[in-house]
C-alpha cells in the first residue's frame, strides 16, 4: 500500500509541471521574459524566479551550475528551468530559450525564434509552448520530498482511494532467453529433437520499502534513492517520456530548429554563425521613375562689360516639368553578407520637358535644353542593422549638366552656352525611418554633396560670346520623405542646388573682344516625386 502511495504522488506531480523562468539576456531582455512567462502560464505551473532564487540561497549552491539548479528545482519539484537571450545572428535579431532539467540541472533542449527586431512580439510569443515541447518532455521534476512522500503515504494508509491505474513501462535490463541450441525443438523441422536448455534465473525481488516512523513529529529523513535501472516508454495521460537518465549524454548538443552549439544564456556569447537571410534593407536592386518641377535662375555679379547683363544675359525660367530616371544596383548583396555587399552603383538622369526661352527684344520663344546625368559610385551603412535604424550613405559620382539655347535665327542675345563636367562628392546621405514595421517604412531622408567643376563650357570662351577661364564650384542640398511597402517605394523631395563662378578676366584685361565680370551664381530649385521598386 506504501508503495502505490509513492507512485501515485509521482504521477500525480508529473501531471502538472511546474517550470522557472530564470531571465532573458539581450537588449529588451525584461520584457521578453515577462512575455515569455506569460505564454508559458496557460500550460505548465510557472514558479516565480524569486523563489527559485530564494530555495538556491537557503541550500547555498550556486543556480548558473548544473548541481545548483538541480537542488533548487528539486526543492521546489520544478520540472524545467528555463533560461533565454537576445542575441544577433547573422543580420536578424534572435530569441534562444534554453531548458534544464529540474532533476540533473542539465541541458535537455533548446528553441530558436527568429524577431523582428529586439522586441518579443506577441505573435512570436505565443509560438513559445510548442517550440520548447520537446524539451520540456525530456525534463522532469526529481524525486518528491520528504514531507510529500510522509503526506501520501498516511493518506493511503488510513483511508485508500482507488486511482487510476500507473502507466506501464518496460525495464531494459530483463535478462534475455538463452539462445537456441542446435537440435532444440521448436516446432519447426529444422532440428532434431533436443532437452529444452535450462530457464534463466529469476531476477532477485526487489526489496520492501523501509517502513515509516511510528510517531510522526519525529524528524524524517529520505534515504538517498539507489541508481535504478533505464525504463523507457511513453504515458499519453502524463504527456511526457519517462526515461531515468533524462536522455543526457556527456557531448551530446540538442537542437531544435537550427544546427550549431547550444548557447548559456548567462554567459551572453559571441555569436559568428553567418545566416543567409538578406536584411529588408540590404536591397540588391533598386529603380525608380518621377516628375520633377524645377527652377532655374542665373545672375551675374560685379559686371563690367557689358554693364548692365541683366538686359542680355541674366536668365529666369519659371517652375517647369522634368522627367526623372533614378537608379542603384548592389551586385554582391546578392552574394554574399560582407561589407562588400554594401558597395553599389548609382545612376540618374533628368530632363526639362519643353523648354523655351523668350528673346529681350521679343519675337518667338527659343528651344532650350536643359538636362542632367549623373553615375558613380555609393556606400551605404545600416548603423544598428536592422529595419529601424538610421542609415548613412556616402559616395563619389560623376555628371554632367548642360543648358543650351538653340539660337540659330540669332535673334535672342545669348547667355553662352553652360556645360558643367563635375565631380560630385556624396559627403552625407542619410534615411531615418520613423516607422518600420511588416515590410512598411515611413521616414524623411535628407543630403548633402560638394561639386568640384572642372570645366563649363561655353561661358568660358574668350570670345565675344563668353567671359574667360573661371573658377567654379557647387553645393546641393536636398530633403524629403519616403515610404515603402514590399519593395514598393515612393520619395517626395526638394532640392537646392548653388553653382558659383569666378572670372580671372584676364582674356578683357588683355584687349580681347570677351565679356567680364566678377563672378555669377547658377541657382536650380525645386522638388521631385519618385515611384519604384527595390529588391
Amino acid at each position: 500500500m506504501l508503495g502505490l502511495g509513492l507512485g501515485l504522488s509521482g504521477n500525480a506531480a508529473a501531471q502538472t509541471q511546474a517550470v522557472v523562468v530564470l531571465g532573458v539576456s539581450g537588449p529588451m531582455g525584461g520584457q521578453a521574459a515577462q512575455m515569455v512567462t506569460r505564454s508559458l502560464a496557460g500550460r505548465y505551473r510557472v514558479v516565480s524566479r524569486g523563489a527559485f532564487v530564494h530555495a538556491a540561497r537557503q541550500q547555498n549552491v550556486n543556480y548558473h551550475q548544473a548541481e545548483g539548479r538541480s537542488g533548487a528545482a528539486r526543492a521546489l519539484r520544478v520540472a524545467g528551468v528555463i533560461s533565454g537571450a537576445i542575441i544577433r545572428a547573422g543580420g536578424r535579431w534572435v530569441l534562444r530559450l534554453v531548458v534544464y532539467s529540474g532533476h540533473s540541472g542539465r541541458e535537455v533542449g533548446s528553441a530558436a525564434f527568429t524577431l523582428r527586431g529586439t522586441r518579443l512580439d506577441p505573435i512570436t510569443a505565443r509560438r513559445i509552448p510548442g517550440g520548447i515541447a520537446r524539451a520540456m518532455s525530456r525534463a522532469r521534476a526529481g524525486p518528491p520530498t520528504a514531507t510529500a512522500v510522509r503526506a501520501t503515504a498516511v493518506r493511503v494508509h488510513h483511508r485508500p482511494v482507488r486511482r487510476p491505474r500507473p502507466p506501464r513501462v518496460v525495464v531494459r535490463d530483463v535478462p534475455l532467453p538463452a539462445p537456441r541450441q542446435p537440435g532444440f525443438d521448436d516446432g519447426s523441422d529444422l532440428g532434431d529433437d533436443a532437452p529444452a536448455p535450462a530457464p534463466a534465473p529469476a531476477p532477485a525481488p526487489a526489496p520492501a520499502p523501509a517502513p515509516l516512523p511510528a510517531n510522526d513529529d519525529q524528524p524524517f529523513e529520505t534515504p538517498h534513492p539507489a541508481p535504478q535501472a533505464q525504463v523507457a516508454g511513453r504515458s499519453d495521460d502524463l504527456g511526457f517520456e519517462v526515461n531515468a537518465d533524462d536522455g543526457e549524454q556527456p557531448g551530446r548538443i540538442p537542437s531544435y530548429r537550427e544546427k550549431g552549439p547550444a548557447i548559456d544564456p548567462d554567459e551572453q556569447p559571441h555569436v559568428t554563425r553567418k545566416s543567409s537571410t538578406r536584411p529588408e534593407w540590404e536591397t540588391v536592386v533598386e529603380l525608380g521613375i518621377g516628375l520633377m518641377a524645377v527652377s532655374r535662375s542665373f545672375d551675374f555679379n560685379q559686371p563690367i562689360f557689358p554693364a548692365k547683363p541683366e538686359e542680355h544675359s541674366n536668365y529666369r525660367s519659371g517652375l517647369v516639368p522634368a522627367l526623372l530616371l533614378d537608379a542603384a544596383i548592389y551586385p554582391l548583396a546578392y552574394f554574399h553578407r560582407g561589407p562588400l555587399a554594401n558597395l553599389g552603383f548609382v545612376g540618374r538622369y533628368n530632363r526639362v520637358l519643353g523648354l523655351k526661352s523668350q528673346p529681350p527684344a521679343g519675337g518667338e520663344p527659343v528651344a532650350t535644353t536643359l538636362h542632367t546625368f549623373e553615375l558613380g559610385l555609393r556606400y551605404r551603412w545600416n548603423i544598428l542593422g536592422k529595419p529601424t535604424s538610421p542609415m548613412l550613405t556616402a559616395g563619389v559620382e560623376f555628371g554632367r549638366l548642360a543648358f543650351v539655347i538653340w539660337d540659330d535665327e540669332m535673334n535672342y542675345v545669348p547667355l553662352p552656352d553652360i556645360v558643367n563636367l563635375y565631380l560630385k562628392l556624396a559627403l552625407v546621405g542619410l534615411e531615418v525611418p520613423f516607422y518600420a514595421k511588416h515590410r512598411f517604412r515611413v521616414g524623411a531622408t535628407g543630403s548633402f554633396d560638394y561639386l568640384l567643376i572642372f570645366s563649363s563650357g561655353g561661358i568660358e570662351s574668350t570670345d565675344s560670346t563668353g567671359y574667360g577661364r573661371s573658377s567654379t564650384g557647387g553645393i546641393d542640398i536636398g530633403l524629403g520623405l519616403f515610404g515603402s511597402y514590399k519593395g514598393f517605394f515612393v520619395k517626395a523631395g526638394g532640392f537646392y542646388r548653388r553653382i558659383f563662378y569666378n572670372f580671372d578676366n584676364n582674356c578683357y584685361g588683355a584687349g580681347l573682344t570677351c565679356r567680364a565680370a566678377g563672378g555669377a551664381l547658377d541657382i536650380y530649385l525645386g522638388g521631385s516625386l519618385l515611384v519604384g521598386y527595390a529588391y
